[in-house]
C-alpha cells in the first residue's frame, strides 16, 4: 500500500495493518501475536521474558501519512490487564527513529477510553527521552503502536477496541 494521508484512523481497525516488534530483534525471547477479538476488535497478547533484565513486546501499524493537525490529540479504547502499556506515535518512514511515546495504565478486565493531548506525548529513542528533539508534529505521524515492558517475566493482553481523534472530550 503506497502512502496516503488519512484524516481519521479508520484503517488502524484492520488487523493486517498491525505487526509485531519484540526484544528479539537484540537477543530477547519476549513474544506477542495478534489476533482478532469477538468484537472486531485487535488483541495485542503475549508473554515478557526478562532472561536479560526486562523485556518488552510491541505493535506497530504499517507506514501511512496520518495528517492529524487539525485535532487537539488521540483517544484509545482499551480493555486490559492492570500493566503499563505506552501509546507510540512515529513520524518517521524508517523503523528506527524517533518515537513519541505516553504511558497509560489499564485495569484488569475494565473497557477505559484514554485520551491524549498531542502536547503529553515525549520523544524518546530506544525508551530514552530525548530532552532536544522537536516535539511531536500532529501533521506527520507515519505510524501508531503500542508497547509494554517490564523487570518482571510474565504474560499480558491487550484489547484494542477502537482508536480515534474525533472525541469531543480531547477538546
Amino acid at each position: 500500500m503506497g502512502n496516503r494521508v488519512l484524516h481519521d484512523l479508520s484503517l488502524l481497525n484492520e488487523l493486517k495493518q498491525w505487526h509485531s516488534v519484540d526484544d528479539v530483534v537484540v537477543g530477547g525471547n519476549s513474544h506477542s501475536s495478534l489476533s482478532e477479538g469477538e468484537t472486531g476488535s485487535i488483541v495485542f497478547s503475549g508473554t515478557i521474558c526478562c532472561d536479560r533484565a526486562g523485556g518488552y513486546a510491541s505493535i506497530r501499524s504499517a507506514t501511512n501519512l496520518f495528517d492529524l493537525s487539525r485535532y487537539p490529540g488521540i483517544a484509545i479504547k482499551v480493555k486490559g490487564d492492570a500493566r503499563r502499556y505506552k501509546l507510540s506515535l512515529r513520524c518517521a518512514t524508517d523503523f528506527e527513529g524517533i518515537a513519541y511515546r505516553v504511558a497509560f495504565q489499564t485495569r484488569k478486565e475494565v473497557e477505559q477510553t484514554i485520551r491524549f493531548r498531542w502536547d503529553t506525548f515525549v520523544p524518546t529513542y530506544q525508551d530514552r527521552v530525548l530532552a532536544t528533539a522537536p516535539p511531536l508534529d500532529p501533521s506527520e505521524i507515519r505510524s501508531v503502536g503500542l508497547v509494554v515492558s517490564s523487570q518482571e517475566s510474565g504474560s499480558f493482553r491487550l484489547e484494542i477496541l477502537h482508536i480515534d481523534v474525533n472525541d469531543k472530550r480531547l477538546m
